[in-house]
């Protein structure tokens, strides 16, 4: 059983959740909505535009959600694409 499963992890692997979507599971996972990102951001419409991919996060940012919502800052930096302008 053990090398199926292994097996598996080299075929299929699961990826990662890009930053907008993991900020989005989190907040899904905590009960929060847009509002409580805007809280944690200090910042109503910062928090749309990067749910709605029209701005990257910032460092500041990355820190503001990682202490807020306990989340490490590691898969919140990586690169993501924006939706065209």
């Amino acid at each position: 059983m053990l090398n199926i499963e292994i097996d598996k992890q080299k075929h299929y692997p699961i990826e990662a959740p890009d930053p907008v979507e993991l900020i989005k599971n989190v907040m899904e996972f905590l009960g929060e909505d847009q509002a409580g990102l805007a809280r944690v951001l200090r910042s109503k419409p910062r928090a749309s535009e990067i749910l709605n991919r029209r701005r990257r996060l910032t460092l500041a940012q990355i820190r503001q959600i990682s202490v807020a919502w306990k989340v490490p800052a590691d898969p919140l930096i990586q690169e993501y694409e924006l939706v065209s302008q």
